[in-house]
């Protein structure tokens, strides 16, 4: 096995946007999008009273994202409600019943899937 330096050549360095969405339930949802894809949930701190409150979701959104490169002021967004499209729908319900028919096969051929 060999020990020496590999070299590595970086191409492009996408630019990252970082910001924070509120939730109608009141959760917080950390999201990162680099430049030319879409936004990836990299947290979601849920909102229970018996378990958290505003202040400690806000404060663990808050540092979670300064801790993968956002800065001071971070974005603020309202968590838009976004309802499927009918064939979206579609789509989901063509893909569970395919995961519907794989179960009842190894279920009938005694498998536990």
């Amino acid at each position: 096995m060999s020990t020496e330096p590999q070299t590595v050549m970086i191409v492009e360095i996408l630019p990252t946007k970082i910001w924070i969405e509120n939730g109608m339930c009141g959760e917080r949802i950390v999201v990162v999008q680099h430049q030319g894809m879409p936004p990836f949930d990299y947290a979601v701190f849920n909102y229970g009273y018996g378990y958290t409150s505003n202040s400690t979701t806000w404060d663990d959104a808050i540092r979670v994202a300064k801790s993968i490169g956002a800065t001071e002021p971070i974005e603020m967004k309202s968590r838009e409600l976004r309802f499927q499209k009918p064939d979206e729908i579609r789509q989901q319900i063509a893909l569970l019943e395919q995961e519907l028919a794989w179960t009842e096969q190894k279920n009938a051929e005694g498998e536990t899937p």
